[in-house]
């Protein structure tokens, strides 16, 4: 753990036992009451945690899966590779810079499906298959990382 998080981590958990002895006794409980609702409180927001993450990930698995058989399923246009190739190149410098970083894959997914229905004369598809390039290649890259 790198040493400015270890510094928040104990601030946090000083600032939330301070915040647990000044409600106790704004409420006027006894010290064994407060150490019981807020242990309580504790285990109450260790679960929720754990249910939350079990639901990302559920949820995540469950986008991979329909992104995998739509791109096996999906016809791709191939024909303007120098749009598919700008926009990774274009992709690549905005990860690096920190841009679009709210646009996820499964959200930029979303919105090239729905441009090969919007957008004419095989537009839709290319920005498909463009975006579908981009979104396997960072997948790729981010597994390779953690390798």
């Amino acid at each position: 753990m790198h040493y400015g998080q270890m510094a928040i981590s104990l601030y946090r958990c000083w600032r939330l036992d301070i915040d647990k002895y000044m409600l106790a006794e704004g409420l006027g409980l006894s010290g064994h009451e407060a150490l019981f609702i807020f242990k309580f409180v504790t285990k109450f927001s260790k679960i929720c945690l754990c249910i939350f993450q079990l639901i990302s990930s559920l949820a995540e698995t469950f986008v991979f899966i329909y992104m995998g058989f739509d791109i096996a399923m999906e016809q791709h246009s191939w024909s303007r590779v120098g749009f598919i190739f700008f926009s990774i190149i274009f992709i690549v410098i905005a990860r690096a810079a920190n841009v679009f970083s709210w646009l996820r894959g499964a959200m930029a997914f979303a919105l090239a499906l729905q441009s090969v229905h919007d957008l004419p004369e095989g537009h839709g598809k290319t920005i498909l298959t463009a975006t579908t390039t981009i979104v396997v290649l960072t997948v790729l890259e981010s597994d390779l990382y953690l390798l």
